[in-house]
């Protein structure tokens, strides 16, 4: 009985980190990227997040977003986008399923590639 509830709890917490990897990296996507096409730049751009440049102290460019909308606020924040992605990722729907391991695998690419490039700094 113990061996199938330890089988069950490590099925089940796989099952959360899958679903944690694949919620940060579609809420990185929707927040932070550009994506193919540039379809996720022009997504915040219809909801209204606009690019600004400004000049720090000694004249450097320092760039920020400006949120038009409470859409577009919601969409420069990383943890905000993340509670919905994930809300959508749970759902319990077949397609789903796939696209969690999806984004899972693709969030476990870029944590891969990010830890290599600051192994070699």
């Amino acid at each position: 009985m113990t061996e199938n509830v330890h089988k069950a709890y490590s099925v089940y917490l796989w099952n959360y980190v899958l679903l944690a990897l694949a919620a940060w990296r579609l809420a990185h996507m929707l927040v932070a990227e550009d994506g193919p096409g540039a379809i996720f730049s022009r997504l915040r751009h219809g909801a209204g997040v606009r690019s600004v440049v400004t000049r720090d102290a000694q004249g450097n460019p320092e760039a920020s977003r400006a949120a038009l909308t409470p859409l577009a606020e919601g969409l420069t924040c990383v943890w905000c986008v993340s509670m919905w992605t994930a809300a959508l990722l749970a759902l319990p729907l077949g397609p789903v399923r796939w696209l969690r391991l999806v984004l899972a695998a693709s969030a476990g690419a870029i944590v891969t590639h990010e830890a290599l490039e600051r192994v070699r700094r």
